[in-house]
């Protein structure tokens, strides 16, 4: 891993028809039971999904600038698209299964409010804790139906969240590569208090689906946290083999080399 996001924005760009093979004529049709369990989750989830990203853009761009090097903006550009086709394949399953879409809900408002907030660094932490949940979220959603087309759409979803969260694990890596011992755990921290509570309001608004899909209460935060942990030990495996590069090709003696603790 390193600072260049030149192959995100490949990625990024060749995924684009990845929702094409969807069998949109499948014919199932959610029955009562269903619909009524899944209804009011996966209308606040496509709800979630579908933003312009103004605010993230206008962070990278800024971000971009100061680095010299645009392939992460127009990563971020393509990300932002990747995340409205969710929101475009979620909003077009529920059309098919007469589940309105809402245009808006307090969850999805307070996150948006919270990302917009201070800096760019905010911005990923909160789009990352979205992320794991999202990854564990489309597991319990795929399972709580018998709808394949549903099945296949939350499949296609959890790769791409999977592509996502090494993304945003890139981000966090740069952002905070300059910080200072201090800020770097107080970042981590003030991540782990966001998950923990983000945790607890999902858990209470989508208890129900979660449950069908087999996640009691403590192993859908053991999920959530085990991902956490992921992204956290991929950083600091990324750091210390940035600073053994950096050994290996100076004049500096090994011994005499600072290592940071993580």
């Amino acid at each position: 891993m390193n600072n260049n996001f030149n192959s995100w924005k490949t990625h990024f760009s060749n995924n684009t028809v990845h929702f094409d093979k969807l069998n949109w004529s499948d014919g199932y049709w959610l029955s009562p039971k269903e619909k009524k369990l899944l209804k009011s989750s996966i209308q606040q989830f496509q709800r979630g999904e579908n933003s312009e990203g103004k605010h993230l853009y206008k962070f990278a761009k800024a971000f971009s600038a100061r680095k010299k090097d645009n392939s992460y903006l127009e990563s971020i550009m393509l990300f932002i698209k990747e995340e409205q086709r969710h929101a475009l394949v979620l909003g077009k399953f529920m059309q098919l299964q007469d589940i309105p879409r809402i245009q808006s809900h307090w969850v999805d408002q307070v996150f948006r409010k919270i990302r917009k907030i201070f800096n760019h660094e905010n911005s990923i932490l909160v789009l990352t804790t979205a992320e794991i949940i999202s990854a564990i979220y489309y597991q319990a959603l795929g399972q709580a139906t018998d709808s394949k087309l549903l099945r296949s759409i939350c499949d296609q979803i959890l790769i791409d969240e999977a592509y996502h969260l090494q993304f945003q694990t890139q981000t966090i890596n740069a952002l905070t590569a300059n910080h200072s011992k201090i800020s770097k755990w107080l970042s981590k921290t003030y991540h782990r208090i966001l998950l923990e509570g983000t945790i607890q309001l999902v858990w209470y608004s989508h208890q129900a689906v979660l449950q069908a899909g087999g996640f009691s209460k403590s192993r859908f935060r053991v999920n959530c946290i085990t991902e956490f942990m992921r992204i956290y030990h991929t950083v600091a495996a990324t750091r210390l083999e940035q600073k053994l590069h950096i050994i290996r090709t100076s004049q500096i003696n090994p011994r005499c080399y600072a290592f940071e603790n993580h």
